[in-house]
Parts: C-alpha cells; structure tokens; sequence
C-alpha cells in the first residue's frame, strides 16, 4: 500500500468516527428510562434477592458440571486414543 492510501485510509476513518460521535451528541434531548415498571414488575412477580441468589448458584453448578464432565469425556478419550497409538496406557 502507499503512503497516500494509507493516509486516505485513516483520515476517512477518522471522519467516520467524528461524524458519527457528532449525530450522537447533536440529538440534544434526554434521553432518561424509567425503570420503575422494571422494577414493579420484578418485585410483583415475587422475585426476592433469595431466589435470584438461588438461581444463579444453580446456573453456575450446572454450567462446571458440564465443564467438568467435558473435560474429562476428553481426557478419557485422548487416553484411549494415546493408548491404542502407543500401545500403553498413560494417566
């Protein structure tokens, strides 16, 4: 590449990047959520701190469970792969 496509490679980049910064910043209202719905509807649904705990405790030892048991289906199987190539069996 040369020096002038390089040059007009970043410049046109950087227009792109200010531009669009500047339709962003030029949208002038506020733009602020309201999240009290969010909110009642979550607490009205009986959602408590105990339960959402509880059901990423359970998120979480389902997924190392299934890490594990990968994990070890692979060692499993380059141990009989290994086993069958060489003629022994290494742990």
């Amino acid at each position: 590449m040369t020096k002038l496509k390089k040059m007009t490679a970043i410049i046109s980049c950087l227009i792109a990047s200010v531009s669009t910064s500047a339709i962003v910043f030029a949208s002038g209202g506020t733009n602020q959520i309201d999240f009290s719905e969010v909110t009642q509807a979550i607490t009205g649904a009986g959602f408590t701190v105990g339960t959402v705990m509880s059901i990423i405790g359970s998120v979480l030892s389902a997924g190392l469970s299934l890490v594990l048991a990968w994990w070890g289906a692979r060692k499993l199987i380059n141990a009989i792969m290994n086993a069958f190539k060489n003629g022994r069996v290494k742990v």
